[in-house]
């Protein structure tokens, strides 16, 4: 199922709230800091919470970020023993699974886990935004873990 022209599928193994975060990422809707940005909402600086290296779009976030790419994602990588996850865009992270050569189920859960991630990834970001709460690495791969 394809919702009005996005990739990103509805998946039914992961709660309604992961869904609607990758559906509005694919969109562009999820508000980064450049996206507070546009709708002139002053925030102070552009920089990304994960890694303070670079301004925080969709893409950066997920895919681009040190904290995500260097790490986060090469971890699931091995976890999940999927070949190298190479995406340039938030699209790219949702239809990688279908690049799989691979039962329908597991590239059911492979999406699953990408999703979770990516929920993973943007909590951590609200946390540590909002609450002031320190990155923790480690803890992300634990809670993409736990929750998948």
């Amino acid at each position: 199922m394809r919702w009005s022209g996005v990739t990103t599928e509805l998946n039914k193994l992961v709660p309604k709230k992961v869904n609607i975060l990758s559906w509005r990422a694919e969109l562009g809707k999820i508000p980064t800091r450049s996206v507070l940005r546009i709708k002139n909402i002053n925030i102070g600086s552009l920089t990304c919470k994960l890694c303070d290296k670079a301004e925080e779009t969709i893409d950066h976030l997920f895919t681009a970020c040190q904290m995500s790419t260097y790490y986060l994602w090469s971890k699931i990588e091995s976890w999940c023993k999927l070949p190298p996850l190479f995406a340039f865009s938030f699209r790219d992270l949702m239809v990688f699974h279908n690049s799989l050569v691979a039962t329908k189920l597991r590239k059911e859960l492979v999406l699953s886990v990408l999703q979770m991630t990516v929920w993973c990834i943007w909590k951590a970001r609200n946390d540590a935004m909002f609450r002031q709460h320190r990155i923790i690495k480690e803890k992300m791969v634990d809670d993409v873990k736990m929750l998948s």
